[in-house]
């Protein structure tokens, strides 16, 4: 198995919405960290439907989503 294809498996993302138009990448990755260890956060530049601002952080090595 490719490199590549076995850190795929250790990541697993979630989508965020609703947040502060100030948050920054920085901001959004101290509040993640505290639920486990961040690979990486994306927000997105357009808002969704209801006007609102969303993104997805990425965290490596989950055990549990409970």
């Amino acid at each position: 198995m490719r490199r590549s294809a076995r850190l795929r498996r250790r990541i697993t993302s979630f989508f965020f919405s609703k947040f502060p138009d100030e948050y920054c990448e920085e901001n959004l990755w101290k509040i993640f960290s505290k639920y486990g260890k961040v690979w990486g956060i994306f927000i997105a530049k357009r808002k969704d439907k209801w006007r609102n601002i969303y993104g997805f952080v990425r965290f490596i090595d989950v055990n549990n989503v409970a």
